[in-house]
């Protein structure tokens, strides 16, 4: 049995049961003083509490989901017609623990996280032997990914349908990650700035050059990000010289990824790879190994 706060006016009703709870909903007025609040003595699917007011001969619905902390939560609400629908979506609540369809809510509050509006997380776990990563996104369709793994291995992709949920898209893109949170995954913020540079002819042509930069970008691209080990952040070229610019989480397996790519696609010939030492910031040669790096 979910205990539950029942709050009525800004009191507690010490004792209630599911007749009080629809008599305390048909005493509701439109006073700007009366209100409704049931709080669940535990959060139901993430939600702390459900509230309504009566307002213009309707009632208007609200609800709150909180992950993790208090900062970062989403908030709900909804207008019903009739005191039926007010009391039955109390009573769902009160009795079963059922959390309304959101999808039929408006979504009052934007998730109070610095991911969501890329609507793409990526989280990490550290192990004694190992880092493991965990990225999850939103698609076009609204249907969510994830992506999860060994950093350095591929790891496995799984497509979530989300038209056949209660939940919102962003609220279950939410919940994942407060999940994943709870199981010791975090952000990483401080990435390793790796330099994959080629040397090049004075005289060379141009436009080759940049169809060659773009052609690697989209290679390291690929390979760090399905390897959960970071992404390319653009390049240059000038003196004779191109250089691409890469964010890792790990700077010893992405050589090794980088490596395996461009050897596949014969792309060795006048490379250098180099890493930004975080305390000195001068760039250290990775490959070919001790050999000296001008950026």
């Amino acid at each position: 049995m979910i205990q539950f706060k029942l709050i009525k006016d800004g009191s507690s009703v010490r004792k209630h049961d599911q007749d009080i709870l629809k008599t305390t909903i048909q005493s509701l007025t439109e006073d700007e003083d009366s209100y409704i609040i049931l709080e669940p003595k535990n959060p139901i699917e993430n939600s702390i509490y459900i509230q309504a007011i009566k307002q213009n001969n309707e009632y208007y619905a609200e609800i709150r989901f909180v992950f993790g902390t208090d900062d970062n939560f989403k908030h709900y609400s909804r207008t019903y017609a009739t005191q039926e629908e007010i009391i039955n979506l109390f009573s769902q609540y009160y009795t079963k623990g059922k959390v309304p369809n959101i999808n039929e809510w408006n979504d009052d509050s934007a998730l109070n996280t610095e991911e969501t509006d890329l609507k793409m997380v990526k989280l990490y776990k550290k192990s004694d032997s190992a880092t493991y990563y965990f990225e999850i996104w939103v698609n076009e369709d609204k249907t969510l990914t994830i992506h999860q793994g060994k950093l350095g291995e591929v790891g496995e992709t799984e497509n979530l349908d989300t038209k056949n949920n209660d939940l919102s898209t962003d609220l279950l893109l939410a919940k994942y990650i407060s999940e994943q949170k709870e199981a010791g995954y975090e952000e990483v913020n401080d990435l390793t700035e790796f330099i994959v540079q080629y040397s090049y002819e004075k005289n060379a042509d141009e436009a080759e050059l940049i169809e060659k930069r773009d052609y690697v970008e989209s290679l390291f691209n690929n390979c760090l990000g399905w390897t959960g080990n970071g992404h390319c952040d653009g390049g240059d070229i000038g003196s004779a010289t191109m250089n691409i610019f890469c964010y890792v989480v790990d700077k010893n397996i992405a050589i090794h990824t980088i490596l395996e790519v461009l050897e596949e696609e014969d792309l060795l010939d006048n490379l250098k790879i180099a890493y930004a030492d975080e305390i000195t910031e001068e760039y250290i040669g990775l490959y070919p190994p001790q050999t000296d790096f001008i950026l």
